[in-house]
């Protein structure tokens, strides 16, 4: 937050924006979202930012090879005239390295939040995560926005999710004119994705109840999370939207929908196997995520449903059958 407010922010927003930026535009979200953008011609221009070149450019984007963290960020966004600026760039598949992917996910962040309230962007959407709430025995069924972000630091993914949001609220607060959204998603899938949760699926030769735990989960599929964030750039809605389909599933049924069997085991046996296979990169599913796999995270989703209005296209259970076809096909 220091480094955001030492930057010298300006409030002052831009006549006759027309151009919107996308971070992590060469991700499996942020190329859907690119095509769906260019389809709709909701811009006079797309930005596309990330540190590799997506697969294929649509129409009407221009693309920035660059990583969030170059000081030199602002200098290059100054040319375009943003009305929004959708946030995507983020360490999904953990690394190794923890404190360049704190540096990334973290500071690269507060990098382009300083860059937005510089450039007067009036509308911010940041992607992060149903998983910032943390999976904890005391989760009730479905939490809602207002419930408390309560992430654990072995799960780095989860954390720095957190971390942003906490640095949110001063944003937001020194920010008044910014519309500021954040989209909590569930786990995404569909027929583009393909990260380190579906390969620890397929790796996998039986999947662990640890200490017995089932519980439930979400998948929520990437069109509705593209349809989700298009919505949110019509409306132009501040605040948190949880971004997940309203039935769930059991951890065992997925397993026996892609026919592994389940077994009961403790969870200092899993953790120590998990930890091994994790440092020996064999599984790129570090420890802490096992906390995800024995308790509780799933969440409300009523407030976009009012607010934005937006109707789910895809079901749990529709989408981990995409998950479960796309695997047993490798």
């Amino acid at each position: 937050t220091e480094r955001i407010r030492a930057s010298g922010l300006s409030k002052k927003r831009v006549r006759g924006m027309s151009h919107c930026l996308i971070t992590g535009a060469a991700g499996y979200v942020g190329q859907k979202l690119l095509a769906a953008l260019s389809a709709r011609k909701m811009f006079e221009r797309i930005v596309a930012l990330d540190v590799r070149p997506p697969q294929n450019l649509p129409p009407g984007v221009s693309f920035l090879q660059k990583d969030i963290r170059d000081r030199d960020l602002l200098a290059l966004l100054r040319p375009y005239r943003l009305a929004c600026a959708v946030h995507f760039a983020f360490v999904v598949n953990p690394i190794h390295n923890e404190k360049e992917m704190y540096d990334i996910n973290v500071n690269g962040t507060l990098n382009l939040l300083g860059a937005c309230a510089e450039l007067g962007v009036p509308h911010l959407i940041l992607a992060s995560s149903a998983s910032a709430y943390g999976a904890r025995p005391d989760n009730p069924p479905f939490m809602s926005e207002e419930h408390p972000i309560r992430p654990f630091r072995s799960f780095s993914y989860a954390w720095h999710k957190g971390l942003i949001e906490e640095y949110l609220k001063d944003y937001v607060k020194a920010h008044p004119e910014m519309t500021v959204s954040v989209i909590r998603p569930c786990i995404i899938y569909g027929p583009h994705v393909d990260n380190y949760l579906s390969r620890y699926w397929r790796k996998m030769p039986l999947v662990p109840l640890i200490n017995g735990l089932d519980p439930p989960f979400q998948f929520v599929h990437e069109d509705d999370v593209v349809d989700f964030i298009l919505g949110l750039l019509k409306k132009k809605r501040a605040g948190a939207f949880n971004v997940a389909p309203d039935d769930t599933v059991s951890y065992s049924e997925v397993a026996r929908m892609m026919g592994k069997r389940t077994m009961r085991l403790p969870f200092a046996l899993v953790y120590l196997l998990v930890f091994l296979l994790w440092h020996f990169r064999y599984l790129e599913m570090p420890p802490g995520a096992l906390y995800f796999t024995m308790y509780p995270w799933t969440v409300d989703n009523r407030r976009g449903k009012e607010e934005v209005g937006y109707r789910y296209r895809y079901s749990t259970r529709e989408t981990a059958a995409v998950l479960v076809s796309k695997l047993r096909r490798k």
